[in-house]
């Protein structure tokens, strides 16, 4: 009987870790969707930067969108 007992205390751990596992992945879904498009931002913002007039233009625009972001 002991064996039995101990086999469903790792079953319910088990599901417990899958349960929380699958929380964490939802909970995780919308900043790496934040991650993936703040990489894409930053490399269209690099691959446009030639001189620095266009690069100090473009640093305002960035910290402009990110208080933008900040303040919602």
């Amino acid at each position: 009987m002991p064996q039995s007992s101990a086999y469903i205390h790792n079953v319910l751990c088990q599901f417990n870790l899958q349960s929380q596992m699958t929380e964490f992945e939802a909970s995780a879904e919308p900043l790496q969707d934040w991650l993936n498009n703040t990489e894409v931002r930053v490399q269209e913002s690099s691959a446009r930067l030639h001189d620095l007039p266009a690069k100090k233009q473009e640093l305002c625009k960035l910290q402009v969108l990110g208080k933008v972001q900040k303040s919602n």
